[in-house]
């Protein structure tokens, strides 16, 4: 089931990250897996894309070109036709948004949801009411996105094993080596992929324990020595950049 066709590690400035590529039930997945470390979680911020031009043309015009292979790059945050968010955004520290735990149509809705949220030395994936409840301090970014993929090594019950509804997606997950050690991973597919399967294949091959859908259609991403994946002509409203 699986089969990592690329793999590279990149060590820059002190810091490193991994790039895969994997066919997964034959569909290509691009990730880009980091340790957590508090060094790491600094090169993270939301970025607005004010001039609501295209992907590419927000990579290429506002990095130069000897970054590029420094950068990840992903949308962030569902939204409403206005680029407001739907959910929580928080970012430097500031609620931009509220969270929201009501219902409605859409995969954000598809219960539960959930937060990725970044403190100053640790990030974690919450299901959005459990965190509704925590009184957390020093969250520097959040957003909310839906739906949870995996929850507590459980793949979300609403999702169907023999589903047709396919799409191109994205998502983010957590999980820990034998070391008992912390990372992230973004991924990215290339192909169409139901979110049964997308949730499996973050349980099946990283081993993840929490994992969350962060795009369904409009998924896009710009990871370090790759051309930019998705909807690379599509505006978007705000990203999430790790620059090294």
């Amino acid at each position: 089931m699986k089969n990592i066709l690329f793999v590279l590690i990149a060590f820059l400035l002190f810091s490193s990250f991994i790039v895969e590529e994997h066919d997964y039930n034959n569909t290509s997945i691009y990730c880009f897996v980091l340790k957590v470390t508090p060094d790491n979680i600094k090169k993270f911020s939301v970025q607005e894309n004010f001039g609501k031009v295209p992907f590419q043309s927000f990579i290429t015009n506002d990095f130069p070109s000897y970054l590029i292979n420094s950068l990840f790059v992903t949308n962030v945050s569902v939204v409403d036709q206005s680029c407001e968010a739907v959910g929580l955004l928080i970012n430097d520290g500031i609620e931009m948004s509220s969270i929201n735990l009501e219902n409605g149509k859409g995969n954000f809705y598809l219960k539960p949801n959930g937060i990725l949220a970044f403190s100053s030395s640790d990030l974690n994936l919450y299901e959005s009411i459990e965190f509704s409840k925590m009184n957390l301090n020093d969250i520097n970014i959040a957003f909310q996105s839906g739906p949870m993929l995996l929850h507590n090594g459980i793949i979300n019950a609403n999702f169907n094993y023999y589903s047709t509804n396919k799409n191109f997606r994205s998502g983010v997950g957590i999980y820990h080596n034998f070391k008992g050690e912390k990372f992230i991973v973004f991924a990215t597919s290339r192909d169409i992929i139901s979110l049964f399967d997308f949730a499996s294949f973050f349980k099946d091959v990283y081993g993840c324990r929490n994992a969350l859908c962060t795009e369904s259609g409009g998924a896009v991403a710009k990871i370090p020595f790759k051309e930019s994946i998705g909807a690379v002509n599509t505006k978007l409203c705000r990203f999430l950049i790790y620059q090294n």
